[in-house]
């Protein structure tokens, strides 16, 4: 990415900074106003409010000892990669 394409990406991004808790207010309004005018003004006193979504992080489960071992395992193997060196040969290549 260039320095101009960058500075135009912030100009945008000033713009319509797209922020999640923002975007939900709105669509929060708009489900308000759309209440609020198929209900005719009947029914319950609402607010904008009532149509916010709560993000609850989810509960972490606790985790037995077997459970870590082979999370761990499965976590060293990601990492290890395959087990192919020799002695003075790196995947089938000489040093």
């Amino acid at each position: 990415m260039t320095s101009r394409e960058f500075t135009e990406w912030q100009a945008y991004n000033l713009m319509d900074p797209g922020e999640p808790k923002r975007s939900d207010y709105r669509t929060a309004l708009m489900c308000y106003i759309f209440a609020k005018v198929m209900s005719g003004g009947k029914g319950p006193r609402l607010k904008v409010e009532d149509f916010l979504l709560e993000f609850v992080p989810p509960k972490e489960e606790k985790k037995t000892a077997k459970e870590l071992k082979v999370l761990f395992k499965q976590w060293l193997a990601t990492f290890s990669g395959p087990k192919t060196f020799k002695k003075g040969k790196q995947n089938g290549h000489s040093n």
